[in-house]
């Protein structure tokens, strides 16, 4: 049985190897500064293989950023945010017919967005309940985007206004050869979240950001908003844009982030 101490998974700070004949096996181990301890364990017994992973956090409340605030950080976004504003002061809403039932009317989104691009989303709004409803938003992983309304559908079928908003210029609304064509081509050079860094102006994730943040704005003005639940949830890439969205955007009112990507 193996054994690796390590500080958040980064520095290694003790491998061990250990006897499965005992009848218990421990790992002791601290750390002199905020962070997590994390233990991996793996053992292999006549060619079957298996593992554990445990944690133990230390002061966790003391870790701070490695990262300095910019002087001007409100300032930048709230730019951004006049200047998506002008590009879009209405969003479209494109009807789905094929996509909606008796529970819930599905829409496309779409709107211009900076450096002449267009952003797309899709909408889903609960039919045959009575509102004001509340909203969920969200932002799928990292990838090619959603490929279909199903999201923003099922939280519209559940009494809540859904928006789901894709990070991407193409339109998800095409075919599932088109999208993976898109997003090919896309990552040719090098992948997505890295293109236009480390200029803050070109950074791919600065247009996304601005048109979820002017996506939100809009579901929060609907006359069938509740006005008082306004979440934002996703995973990895979604999970950091929940987090974002739950700093930048004051309508927000609560934030699921898992596993969030782009952190420091």
């Amino acid at each position: 049985v193996a054994a690796v101490l390590t500080l958040d998974g980064r520095k290694t700070l003790k491998r061990e190897t250990l006897d499965p004949a005992s009848p218990t096996m421990t790992v002791s181990g601290t750390l002199n500064e905020p962070g997590f301890l994390r233990c991996y364990a793996s053992i292999s017994v006549d060619g079957k293989r298996g593992k554990g992973l445990g944690g133990a956090g230390f002061e966790p409340e003391r870790i701070r950023p490695t990262a300095t605030m910019p002087n001007d950080f409100i300032e930048f976004w709230e730019a951004g945010r006049a200047k998506q504003l002008e590009l879009a002061p209405e969003l479209t809403l494109t009807p789905m017919p094929e996509a909606s039932d008796a529970a819930a009317t599905v829409f496309k989104v779409s709107f211009p967005n900076l450096h002449g691009t267009t952003s797309y989303g899709f909408l889903g709004v609960p039919k045959g309940k009575n509102g004001p409803f509340p909203a969920y938003v969200t932002v799928p992983g990292a990838g090619p985007g959603p490929t279909g309304p199903g999201g923003a559908k099922s939280w519209a079928t559940r009494g809540a206004l859904g928006l789901c908003m894709s990070v991407h210029t193409y339109d998800p609304t095409q075919s599932a050869a088109d999208i993976k064509a898109s997003y090919s081509a896309l990552n040719v050079k090098t992948r997505y979240a890295f293109q236009g860094a480390p200029d803050r102006e070109a950074y791919y994730f600065r247009r996304a950001i601005a048109a979820v943040d002017r996506a939100i704005n809009y579901v929060a003005s609907r006359p069938d908003f509740d006005g008082k639940h306004l979440v934002v949830d996703g995973s990895s890439q979604g999970g950091a844009f929940a987090l974002i969205m739950a700093g930048l955007n004051p309508n927000v009112t609560a934030c699921a982030a898992n596993v969030p990507a782009m952190c420091d």
